[in-house]
């Protein structure tokens, strides 16, 4: 029988921006997320919502900008475990929304960096992720874990300016909570 949980976490990230090779100086993020996840045995499907915030510097501090997303994940784990202590393996892509954009952007023909376009940024891009965990069962029904999350937008996250074909690359610290449900799941 299938089992439902929930899972909440956040995670501190240190965000670059990818572009020919070429990664920008890491700066501070972080992403929050709530996720349901449908457990038989050792095999999970999730879904949720996450927020994430990213922080991008580039030109010489010309550019510092802040770009917030909702993000709708859809993830996949597999659970190693032995009495208190286990191993979850969980990775997936989502789909990334631009909810809000904020800081200095020059972009083509308008180069005083006193704000910029909405159409500037891409409103929806895709990515993917991976996020293994330690877990301790605190009891039956609830579980603490802690790991290493990554994550990268699969397309450019700008339409013009100095970040146009960039890719927004995290990586951090994910700290969680599990509650396992009553009942099952169908």
């Amino acid at each position: 029988m299938a089992s439902g949980e929930l899972h909440a976490f956040g995670a501190p990230l240190a965000v670059r921006a990818r572009s020919g090779g070429q990664r920008s100086e890491a700066q501070n993020g972080s992403l929050l997320g709530l996720e349901y996840r449908v457990r038989t045995k050792r095999f999970s499907w999730a879904t949720g919502i996450h927020y994430g915030r990213y922080v991008l510097k580039a030109d010489q501090g010309e550019t510092d900008v802040s770009l917030t997303f909702v993000e709708l994940p859809l993830l996949a784990s597999l659970k190693f475990g032995r009495g208190r202590f286990g191993l979850l393996a969980q990775g997936g892509i989502s789909l990334d929304l631009l909810f809000n954009s904020n800081g200095r952007y020059p972009v083509t023909g308008d180069r005083t960096s006193a704000g910029f376009p909405e159409e500037a940024f891409q409103a929806m891009n895709v990515s993917w992720s991976l996020r293994p965990q330690a877990l301790y069962h605190v009891d039956e029904r609830l579980s603490v874990g802690v790991g290493p999350i990554w994550k990268a937008q699969l397309g450019s996250m700008a339409n013009d300016g100095p970040l146009e074909g960039a890719h927004i690359t995290a990586s951090g610290l994910s700290f969680g909570v599990t509650w396992r449900l009553d009942g099952t799941t169908y």
